[in-house]
């Protein structure tokens, strides 16, 4: 697959309403020593992309303008840096990008270990909304909640290994969870 020299993205140059949201065309990222550079199928959208956009979100500041908002992304390897060895060109994956880097954008530089491969169970839509909403579930349930029963350690990402969503939950949950869990 060749790759072009430019794509578009959205991004903002300034803090603000809807309004600062511009499509530009950039060159294409390449990507470096345990990076891969993604195809963006879709992107999801979250309310953190509110608040950077607004200036309100304290990790982003002036000086990281311009900025490619979008937290979740799903699509095809097309390059990999040097020491990349988890994923091929042409594997599907889905990921969150650290915040230094957004989905907004034909094409998004992601670090593997900030990956998953796409499971077959979900298509690419639906499956570039999953990380952000995963790790804000997990946190709430985790970090902040403090479960009552013994926990087993749970790594967002994990969820490529499932059946299904649930099954981290109940299992980090026991018995009590089985029935009853989301």
């Amino acid at each position: 697959m060749h790759t072009p020299s430019s794509m578009k993205v959205e991004r903002i140059e300034g803090f603000g309403g809807p309004e600062v949201l511009r499509e530009q065309v950039v060159r294409v990222p390449v990507p470096s020593e345990g990076e891969l550079l993604v195809k963006v199928a879709a992107a999801g959208v979250n309310p953190v992309d509110h608040k950077i956009r607004s200036g309100k979100y304290p990790a982003v500041k002036q000086g990281m303008l311009p900025y490619v908002l979008g937290r979740d992304v799903c699509g095809t390897v097309v390059e990999r840096g040097s020491s990349s060895s988890r994923f091929a060109n042409g594997d599907t994956l889905f990921a969150m990008p650290a915040i230094d880097r957004g989905g907004y954008a034909e094409y998004a530089i992601v670090r593997e270990g900030e990956a998953a491969p796409k499971p077959n169970s979900i298509d690419a839509v639906h499956a570039g909304a999953v990380p952000l909403a995963t790790l804000t579930a997990w946190q709430g349930l985790f970090r902040h909640g403090g479960p009552q029963r013994r926990t087993v350690g749970f790594d967002p990402r994990g969820i490529r290994r499932r059946r299904s969503f649930r099954d981290p939950v109940r299992e980090s949950q026991g018995s009590a969870c089985r029935n009853n869990c989301l």
